[in-house]
């Protein structure tokens, strides 16, 4: 009788702590949703390679004169060809934003926290958006072209506006509070 007793008042604790658990996961799910930033969509390859930087092949330097042997040997083995990468086109900077393969990138430092936005014709990304400590940031985009990101500490809040306007990509940062 008592082991039974005792098998029964364990099940009711472990129900007990499991539904407080529950419960408590639910209840604190909206408030950790704010602070985590929105989730962004990974990069594409094509996207990483434009965002690549360009690498230059270097070359050896020439030998000293020195340093080379007194009689060549001949080679019997088949001369073999450099692999020759494909050119790309090496990302430019225009009015602050980094321009590749029609897409823009930008940095925003706010003391509220870090953000990066890609804007293409007629639409706008979030790349990342990193608060910093005791802050929170709160993404909104009702418009495929346009983005706000604000950055969230009591009164005051800095506000990254980024869109494509007048057929180029156009940010305005601001404080309030």
């Amino acid at each position: 009788m008592r082991s039974r007793r005792t098998v029964l008042t364990v099940a009711a604790w472990c129900a007990c702590t499991a539904l407080s658990i529950g419960v408590s996961w639910f209840a604190l799910r909206p408030v950790l949703g704010t602070a985590v930033p929105d989730r962004t969509a990974p990069l594409t390859a094509s996207e990483l390679r434009q965002l690549a930087p360009m690498t230059v092949p270097v070359s050896p330097p020439p030998a000293s004169p020195s340093s080379r042997p007194a009689s060549p040997r001949p080679s019997t083995a088949a001369p073999t060809a450099a692999p020759t990468a494909a050119p790309t086109a090496a990302p430019t900077v225009r009015d602050g934003w980094t321009v590749s393969g029609g897409s823009y990138l930008r940095s925003f430092h706010v003391d509220g926290g870090d953000a990066m936005v890609r804007v293409e014709p007629g639409r706008v990304r979030l790349v990342s958006a990193t608060p910093r400590p005791t802050w929170t940031v709160h993404v909104e985009q009702n418009q495929p072209d346009r983005l706000i990101v604000r950055f969230l500490k009591g009164q005051t809040v800095f506000l990254i506006d980024a869109m494509w306007w007048e057929e180029r990509p156009f940010a305005q940062v601001s404080r309030v509070g």
